[in-house]
């Protein structure tokens, strides 16, 4: 990353991917090495080792770093299945078995093969062809024998249930030599509740045999919703559904949330990983290691400025001083955080733009973190807002004269103001004159700028923010409150996937003057309702709502687990 956003335009934006690590960037090797010591353990009981973590904080990463692990273990078969990425009208169960087995008839020698894919004939598979033909599965057998298993076997024949699968495939085991076979099982929290229901049934009741281990990587709180879902609408589903999970999995590990060095090596390394072509990721990660190891921090000092700029190290504990605690938790939102940044310095570049990317970096926080000081900033004059910024630092650093105290100025606040580079002696005209465009180009032409600060508030993913946006909302006069709900209303309509504006709508519904239209709105997304809206909906006082919820936990189309959570939220 240049120190100039410049004149020119960069050739190309460089983003980055958002794929699980291979390379261990957080410091979470260790927790990788205990997981592969327990699967890979003597005894050769069964055990099911979960990963439990919320959505972006690194469960698929460390998975990998387990496979990665694994795969250097002796006599140790690994299998890896997603049952997220299954057709809706595939067999889960039978595909995951499937899978198993024919990694098995793979590694095992060709003597050993005849009782596993006995096995695959006791398959009742529903979708199998569908499976095949997607590459859920990379069969082994040929076609012929393919067609055999799914040909119904005859009356004096072996079965074609599952009925006594377990004892036989727990006999095929005994006849490989590796003393392991892992299967990793990643994203579960994101299938339907019949999918969850059927992986952790393939695990508990056919696959849990000696030799078999299992990783299952999820957040445990939205599995557990899911299981109620699959369970039915009865107190016993409910109650079942609290421990269901604990009965499986033997060894819970939730991941570790990042420490603040962590953060600042981890979105150093980002920064390092998108502004060159050619970056030395182990170099870096292996330095962190040692200092971790010896207590040294920042975990990255030290590290030579071909390997790492002087300024990514900067910049980052810039970055990680500004961001919320939410954010700092999640490496994706961290992620996350560094690809806008990176559209933010393009778009600058792209629009002639050359203040210095360390103000643009600083300017853009503001504007991810307080959009309603970021616009009070850029509506004013550059004069004047030269002395408010000069107040603001003055405040942010405890200056003894000249101090202005922001509206609503918080201690996180007061962190990012005061933390360099300081902007009230930079000329940052430029900047604000992109800032108004791209602020105001959210907004239909009759949202004044207090009302379009308060959506910004409403809209923003940081929950603290958000309540700051519904208190702003309630100093609004009744007009302003009816334009706010309005342009809510226009966006949930035109959105691909409305989450944000749903919840901005059942945030200020209680005080908002025209609750039918926030329902009449909610009713045309039904579809797209998440498990925190129905939530929301059960704990809104407002009459409208309340009548909302009752019609929608019974509308079919509305989503299982939405559904689930009205529900649970009116027992």
């Amino acid at each position: 990353m240049s120190t100039s956003t410049g004149n020119s335009l960069p050739d190309s934006l460089r983003v980055l991917a958002d794929n699980p690590a291979v390379v261990d960037y957080l410091g979470l090797e260790v927790v990788a090495r205990a997981v592969t010591d327990v699967v890979c353990a003597d005894n050769s009981e069964p055990i099911t080792v979960g990963l439990h973590g919320p959505w972006g904080s690194g469960k698929s990463s460390l998975l990998s770093q387990i496979r990665a692990n694994l795969k250097l273990a002796d006599n140790t078969i690994v299998v890896e299945v997603n049952p997220w990425e299954f057709g809706a009208q595939e067999d889960v169960k039978g595909t995951i078995i499937a899978t198993v087995l024919d990694k098995l008839i793979q590694k095992a020698e060709i003597t050993k093969t005849k009782k596993l894919k006995d096995l695959v004939d006791r398959i009742s598979w529903t979708r199998a062809a569908t499976a095949v033909a997607s590459g859920a599965l990379t069969m082994s057998w040929s076609l012929k024998e393919l067609a055999s298993a799914l040909t119904p076997r005859p009356a004096d024949g072996p079965p074609t249930t599952l009925a006594g699968f377990r004892d036989e495939f727990a006999a095929a085991l005994k006849e490989i030599e590796q003393h392991r076979v892992v299967l990793l099982i990643d994203d579960l929290d994101r299938c339907l509740p019949s999918a969850t229901l059927a992986t952790l049934e393939a695990v508990k009741l056919f696959l849990a045999v000696p030799k078999m281990a299992f990783v299952v990587a999820a957040d445990q709180t939205m599995v557990r919703e899911a299981i109620a879902v699959g369970l039915g609408e009865t107190r016993r589903g409910e109650a079942f559904a609290r421990d269901y999970l604990d009965k499986i999995v033997q060894v819970p590990i939730t991941l570790p949330q990042p420490t603040v060095h962590d953060a600042e090596c981890y979105v150093a390394i980002l920064l390092e990983e998108r502004s060159r072509i050619s970056v030395q990721i182990d170099a870096l990660v292996q330095h962190a290691d040692l200092r971790r190891s010896d207590g040294k921090t920042p975990y990255l000092l030290g590290v030579e400025t071909h390997v790492l700029a002087a300024e990514h190290l900067e910049q980052a504990k810039n970055i990680v001083q500004g961001l919320a605690n939410d954010d700092l938790v999640n490496p994706r939102r961290m992620k996350r955080f560094i690809n806008s940044l990176a559209v933010r310095q393009h778009t600058a570049a792209a629009s002639g733009v050359t203040v210095e990317s360390a103000i643009v970096a600083k300017l853009f926080m503001l504007e991810h973190r307080f959009p309603t000081h970021l616009r009070e900033l850029a509506e004013l004059a550059r004069s004047e807002r030269q002395a408010l910024l000069t107040g603001w630092e003055a405040w942010a650093l405890d200056a003894d004269e000249g101090a202005v105290a922001p509206a609503d100025g918080s201690d996180d606040l007061k962190r990012v103001l005061g933390a360099p580079p300081l902007l009230a002696a930079e000329d940052t005209e430029q900047y604000f004159v992109l800032a108004r465009k791209l602020l105001h180009s959210r907004f239909s032409e009759g949202l004044s700028e207090i009302a379009a600060a308060c959506l910004d508030l409403l809209l923003h993913d940081d929950t603290a923010t958000q309540r700051s946006g519904v208190e702003q909302f309630t100093r609004l006069d009744a007009e302003s409150q009816r334009t706010v709900v309005g342009e809510l209303v226009t966006q949930t309509g035109t959105q691909t996937n409305p989450a944000s504006q749903i919840r901005a709508m059942l945030n200020v519904v209680d005080v908002a003057p025209d609750p039918d239209a926030i329902a009449t709105a909610i009713r045309g997304r039904k579809d797209t309702l998440s498990p925190g809206a129905g939530y929301a909906m059960h704990s809104s006082k407002s009459p409208v709502i309340i009548e909302l919820a009752a019609e929608l936990q019974i509308d079919e189309t509305v989503p299982a687990l939405a559904k689930r959570a009205i529900k649970m939220g009116n027992s």
